[in-house]
């Protein structure tokens, strides 16, 4: 049975095991196989994907690797059909999990841990990754091709797959791993003459977010169908081909966002780019401790809809979206609620993993994303341009009781003491210097929040339609009292 038959569609939504690295606490063992043998430092960073606690088997010729004696031996299983090699190994290391590794193969970071990851589903025998062997396993578009490095391709695939399962026929023989408890029941099924009982072992995935390569070899597309009068059935890959097509034709590359150990921030933007967007980009690029994610409303000005579609970026903000998807109800500036955005909003949060929010921006959005529960931080851009760079500084209000609140402020300086000449004088004096005639004459944010009084009184308000923002933070913070 060829894989583009044996592939099925796995609409069931998965839950987060495909993002943050988490290997199985079962044994596994590490597999080389293949033609030629390995080298020591190709199998270090293979080994260094498990964290060094596998078991090694060496079959074929890398069966004649010096050293390793704990290392089980098989200089004469050289078939590279995965499911044989399994079966074989498996026999003489029952209930070990196995990871299936061709010496030729060129592994993306964290490719290992994914595969293993998918075993933690409750069905899954064996999992393998999209490769450049077969146009089936391809992530290019029909009659597409690429030198793309492995990394990159693969950054690709993990940034705009759906994450998806999808079950095969022919796994990847360049890397593949085994469930051992459900490899040893498939065992002893195989002279089981019930067929059923053979069929709920388990089943053999291809991941959409993983991507192996072998070395010295193009990736190349799918080849197009024969006759189009007599076409092949649509793969399952198909989305995600036309993305990966889009996406090499702008020279983009994606980072891992919470797939590596790093925390994910996600930014929160309006549309129309400016110094807002402008920040969001300095922050992303200057930021390496964290992976970044920006969700955009756009809409359209003339309809006065600035929230008609989500859309999902890298940090980078280059390229076609990770995601994009359309609000049955348009925001026209700023929703206190919506259901739509909000269900989409968690879908995502808990798809990337996201630990902490960042919002710029709040037109075209819904004040869902201030209820999310993960620190979120809101940030007023300076537009003005210092000698350290357009991210200079970043500050937040935290409030001591009814009447008192600290502003705490980080800032970007290569001297001491430098942090306090970034605070705001009027002419050339700090608020605290400056006489009463002086406050009165130049009035800054102290006099505008002191004249209010302690506590404002609402009662002695007279809000009008350019005040709808604030009402809105009110009813806001009210309910979250009140929760």
């Amino acid at each position: 049975m060829t894989l583009s038959v044996a592939i099925a569609d796995n609409p069931r939504p998965l839950p987060n095991w495909t993002i943050v690295p988490k290997l199985s606490p079962d044994p596994v063992c590490l597999c080389v196989h293949g033609a030629t043998p390995c080298s020591e430092a190709w199998l270090t960073a293979a080994r260094a994907q498990l964290a060094g606690a596998a078991e090694l088997a060496l079959l074929g010729a890398s069966a004649a690797l010096p050293g390793h004696a704990q290392a089980l031996r098989l200089a004469d299983l050289v078939d590279e059909r995965p499911e044989v090699l399994a079966e074989a190994v498996a026999r003489r290391l029952p209930g070990r999990s196995l990871v299936l590794l061709r010496s030729d193969a060129d592994l993306p970071a964290l490719a290992l841990p994914r595969l293993l990851r998918a075993l933690e589903a409750n069905d899954v025998l064996a999992a393998g990754a999209l490769d450049n062997l077969d146009g089936e396993r391809s992530p290019l578009p029909v009659g597409a091709d690429s030198e793309a490095d492995v990394a990159r391709i693969d950054a690709l695939c993990f940034a705009h797959s759906q994450r998806r399962l999808i079950d095969c026929a022919e796994l990847s023989p360049l890397a593949s791993a085994w469930h051992g408890a459900r490899l040893a029941a498939a065992l002893a099924a195989r002279a089981d003459a019930d067929r059923e009982a053979r069929a709920q072992v388990g089943r053999t995935v291809l991941l959409d977010h993983c991507y192996v390569a072998a070395r010295d070899r193009a990736l190349q597309g799918p080849a197009a169908d024969a006759d189009p009068r007599d076409p092949q059935p649509p793969s399952p890959l198909a989305g995600l081909r036309e993305k990966l097509g889009a996406a090499l034709a702008q020279d983009v590359s994606p980072g891992l966002a919470g797939l590596d150990r790093r925390p994910v921030v996600l930014h929160v933007l309006h549309g129309w780019g400016g110094g807002a967007e402008r920040w969001v980009r300095d922050f992303c690029r200057g930021f390496n401790d964290a992976s970044h994610l920006v969700l955009i409303a756009r809409g359209s000005h003339a309809r006065k809809r600035h929230g008609e579609w989500l859309e999902l970026h890298d940090g980078a903000m280059a390229g076609p979206p990770l995601q994009r998807v359309a609000l049955p109800c348009p925001i026209a500036e700023t929703a206190i609620h919506d259901a739509a955005y909000r269900d989409l909003l968690g879908e995502w949060l808990k798809a990337w993993s996201v630990d902490a929010i960042i919002v710029s921006s709040l037109i075209g959005h819904s004040l869902d994303v201030l209820r999310t529960d993960l620190p979120t931080l809101r940030v007023i851009p300076d537009p003005r341009v210092q000698q350290y760079g357009r991210v200079e500084s970043l500050g937040w209000v935290l409030p001591i009781d009814d009447h008192h609140f600290r502003i705490y402020v980080v800032g970007r300086v290569r001297t001491a003491g430098a942090l306090s000449e970034m605070r705001t004088r009027m002419n050339g004096k700090l608020w605290e210097d400056m006489t009463e005639e002086e406050h009165q004459r130049h009035p800054n944010d102290v006099e505008a929040m002191v004249s209010q009084g302690a506590i404002a009184g609402h009662s002695e308000e007279h809000l009008a339609t350019s005040d709808r923002g604030i009402v809105m933070l009110r009813r806001l913070l009210q309910q979250q009292l009140e929760a």
